[in-house]
């Protein structure tokens, strides 16, 4: 009753951007986003939901069995983010550079794209295995009103930004990164659910992700001065 309409909106984010984006800026920018946004979103979407179907099953089981599913969940999140940080950092950092090389100078623009890509697909990776969590303790209401206001949200910004501003750039910056924003409140919310100490999830992104981070920008400035 209330996972086929989540699905539903997780169908129209995806594909009603596109068609907003080509109405207001043209088939090229729409072409260099969708390159951008499939190129980063299918190898991580199809690692995403194998290790969704085997974490569903695995936590279910916990919870019938009566123990306990945040311990558990914590050190998936953890496989979570060691498996995707390096290569979405690397992306986010040096996205302009490897999109022209691998796939011609064409491809540019989506180049530019993918390094803001890299943070909502980031967000996306996490967050989506977990999202079994709604089904495990019943909370899939919770799940289609999160979804439902992030969808009305975001779609709302892109045509407003879409309207009020003739630059695309700038349109689809503040709507991926909206995205990124309301995936990472999702990601928080499903830590609630499993009752996992905030603390530990935010010193787990601060020791493997940030000094990935760091040493990536100082890469990327060495490398443009020389």
């Amino acid at each position: 009753m209330f996972d086929i309409w989540s699905e539903l909106l997780n169908v129209l984010s995806v594909q009603l951007p596109i068609v907003i984006i080509s109405q207001f800026f043209g088939e090229n920018i729409t072409g260099h986003y969708s390159f951008a946004y499939k190129i980063l979103l299918l190898p991580f979407s199809l690692l995403a939901f194998s290790m969704g179907q085997a974490f569903f099953k695995k936590a279910n089981d916990l919870k019938n069995e009566g123990k306990d599913i945040a311990v558990f969940t914590f050190g998936v999140f953890k496989k979570l983010i060691l498996i995707s940080f390096i290569p979405l950092a690397v992306v986010g950092i040096f996205g302009d550079f490897i999109f022209p090389f691998v796939f011609g100078k064409e491809w540019i623009i989506a180049g530019n794209y993918s390094r803001i890509f890299s943070l909502w697909i980031f967000m996306i990776f996490l967050s989506s295995p977990l999202t079994a969590l709604f089904a495990v303790y019943e909370r899939q209401r919770t799940n289609l009103i999160f979804n439902f206001v992030t969808f009305i949200s975001r779609i709302s910004l892109l045509i407003i930004l879409a309207v009020k501003t003739n630059d695309d750039y700038k349109a689809i910056f503040w709507y991926i990164i909206s995205g990124f924003v309301f995936r990472f409140l999702y990601l928080l919310v499903i830590v609630k659910i499993a009752k996992i100490n905030l603390y530990k999830i935010f010193f787990v992104i601060l020791k493997y992700v940030f000094p990935t981070v760091i040493f990536l920008i100082f890469l990327r400035i060495f490398l443009t001065q020389i």
